[in-house]
């Protein structure tokens, strides 16, 4: 079962594709959550994902971060991010595990709830530059944040998300 893996085989994202790599209008974005926000990317990066990293980009963009992100699931499977900003030294995301329930939830969209208590089932401070993938049915959280943080992120769907990637050797 994967929660967290990077992928060293895929490109890193040029540079001059990460300066000013969203679009700057509150109308574009995608899902907006408290301290959380995805924002439309500009069309270069869209191509030049689409060309080197997967033909599935429908569901791509910047993800900001302005401060700790509670515990959740997504509505999307997984998430393979490319980290631009780590929000600081110490900004370490967190997967979790309620007592007497299964590591993956079926459903999607998932938010802790007060009464909820948590198992912490893995723990990693992402480096920055590097592709990964986290398995987004998994509850996960990101704390420790003291500055933005920010993200190229791809959402896919399917089964096996390799198959969606382009890199052979991943």
């Amino acid at each position: 079962m994967i929660i967290f893996q990077y992928l060293d085989a895929l490109p890193k994202i040029p540079l001059h594709l990460l300066v000013d790599a969203l679009i700057p209008d509150e109308s574009q974005i995608g899902f907006r959550k408290a301290s959380y926000k995805r924002w439309a990317a500009k069309p270069e990066l869209l191509e030049w994902l689409n060309i080197h990293i997967s033909s599935y980009v429908n569901i791509a963009g910047i993800q900001t971060q302005e401060g700790n992100l509670q515990p959740h699931c997504d509505k999307r499977r997984w998430a393979v991010n490319y980290l631009i900003k780590t929000g600081g030294t110490n900004a370490t995301t967190e997967f979790y595990q309620r007592p007497n329930h299964p590591v993956i939830f079926s459903g999607s969209g998932y938010e802790l709830s007060p009464e909820d208590e948590l198992k912490v089932i893995k723990q990693v401070v992402i480096e920055p530059g590097r592709w990964h993938i986290i398995n987004t049915h998994i509850l996960h959280g990101v704390t420790n944040v003291e500055s933005q943080r920010r993200a190229v992120t791809i959402g896919l769907n399917s089964i096996d998300p390799f198959s969606e990637l382009k890199c052979e050797n991943i």
